[in-house]
C-alpha cells in the first residue's frame, strides 16, 4: 500500500518547462508508443528517498513524479524516508525498493562491496556539508583536530569529509581519532560531548550548528568536496525499464528546478520530516541544488572521486564504473 505523505503541489508551468523538463512528459509520450506503454510491464514503482533536500525528495513534496508516471498509467509507492543510504541499499537488495538517493562515496564503496546500483544524476551538495565541533573542543580550524574525536559515517559522507578535510590540510588520519556512528548516535554523541567534532551533511550539519557555541570548522565549499548526492535505480530496473529510467531522470531536474525557484517547497519537505523552522531557515540560507542528468562531465568526475577515495584508503582501488551509471539521452 502506497504510503502517503502531506503533499505541496505547485504550478510547474511556464518557464520550468523547458529544456530537461520538456523532456519528461516527451519521454511519458515516446513510451507510450514504443512498447514500454502506459506501464504495462510496471504499474507501481517503488521510490525510498532520504530524509533530506534532494530532487527526489522534492518530486515526492510537489506530486510531481506521480503525475508524470501517472501518465504511463504507472503508480508511485514511496518508501521510507531512510536517514542514509545504507539502509535504503537494504531495502533495494530485499527488493522493497528501486529508486533511491545517496552520497557518491556510498555509490563507489557498493560497487567494490559487490552490490552496485546505477546512478541517473548528480547533485552538488557542498555547501550542506561539513565538520562541526563543539565548544567544549576548542576546535576552530582543521589543524586543531589534531588529537580530537570526530564522529564519521563509515565508509560515507562523513569519513570521507574528514579525510578530505584531513588531506588539504596535511594532517595525517592516524593524529586524529575517527568515532564511528551512525547520524542518529553521532548527534546524541555530539550534543552530550562525547565525540569534539562531527563530519555530516544536510539537517544534521544544520542542527550542529544551532547547537551553543557550536563552529563550522570547514563546509564541502572549503575542500572541493565531490561526494555530492546522487540519484539511483537498481541495475536490475535500468535493464528492465531504460525508457522508464529516462522519464524518472528527466522528471527529477524538473523539480529540481521546481525547488530552485520556489523555496517554500524545501520548507515544507523539511516540516513533513519534522524539522524546526530554526533548523529550516538555516538550511535554506544554503543555494540551492541543481540536477545533472549524467553525461561525459558527470562520468570524469565519478571517475575522479572514486580515485580520490582509493588515494584516501577507503576502497583498495578505484573500480570500473561501465555498467554503473545511466547516461541520459537528450
Amino acid at each position: 500500500m502506497t504510503k502517503s505523505q502531506p503533499r505541496l503541489r505547485r504550478s510547474l508551468g511556464g518557464a520550468l518547462l523547458t529544456g530537461l523538463a520538456l523532456l519528461a512528459s516527451g519521454c511519458a509520450a515516446s513510451d507510450a508508443a514504443s512498447g514500454e506503454s502506459s506501464g504495462a510491464d510496471v504499474t507501481t514503482v517503488s521510490i525510498g528517498p532520504t530524509n533530506s533536500y534532494q530532487s527526489l525528495s522534492v518530486a515526492q513534496t510537489t506530486g510531481l513524479l506521480e503525475d508524470v508516471l501517472a501518465e504511463r498509467d504507472a503508480q508511485v509507492e514511496w518508501k521510507g524516508p531512510f536517514p542514509a543510504f545504507a539502509p535504503a541499499l537494504e531495502a533495494a537488495n530485499a527488493g522493497d525498493i528501486e529508486v533511491g538517493t545517496g552520497g557518491l562515496t556510498n555509490y563507489i564503496t557498493a560497487i567494490t562491496s559487490g552490490t552496485p546500483v546505477v546512478v541517473i544524476g548528480i547533485e552538488d551538495i557542498s555547501a550542506s556539508v561539513g565538520i562541526v565541533a563543539t565548544k567544549e573542543s576548542a576546535v576552530t580550524e582543521v589543524a586543531d583536530l589534531r588529537g580530537k574525536k570526530v564522529a564519521v559515517n563509515k565508509g560515507g559522507t562523513g569519513e570521507y569529509l574528514l579525510l578530505r578535510a584531513l588531506e588539504q590540510s596535511e594532517i595525517a588520519p592516524s593524529e586524529v581519532e575517527f568515532v564511528y556512528l551512525a547520524p542518529e548516535d553521532a548527534a546524541s554523541a555530539f550534543n552530550s560531548g562525547s565525540v569534539d567534532a562531527w563530519a555530516t551533511w544536510d539537517q544534521y550539519f544544520a542542527s550542529a550548528q544551532l547547537v551553543p557555541g557550536a563552529t563550522v570548522v570547514v563546509t564541502g565549499t572549503d575542500i572541493d568536496n565531490l561526494n555530492w548526492t546522487f540519484q539511483w535505480v537498481t541495475q536490475e530496473f535500468a535493464e528492465a525499464h531504460p525508457e522508464l529510467v529516462q522519464t524518472i531522470t528527466a522528471t527529477l531536474a524538473e523539480s529540481s528546478q521546481a525547488a530552485a525557484t520556489d523555496p517554500e517547497i524545501i520548507a515544507e519537505l523539511y516540516r513533513t520530516n519534522g524539522a524546526s523552522e530554526e533548523v529550516i531557515d538555516l538550511i535554506l540560507s544554503w543555494p540551492p541544488y541543481t540536477f545533472y542528468p549524467i553525461g561525459d562531465a558527470e562520468i570524469a568526475m565519478l571517475e575522479q572521486h572514486a580515485a580520490d577515495l582509493a588515494d584516501y584508503g577507503l576502497i583498495d582501488q578505484a573500480p570500473d564504473l561501465n555498467g554503473t551509471y545511466f547516461k541520459f539521452e537528450e
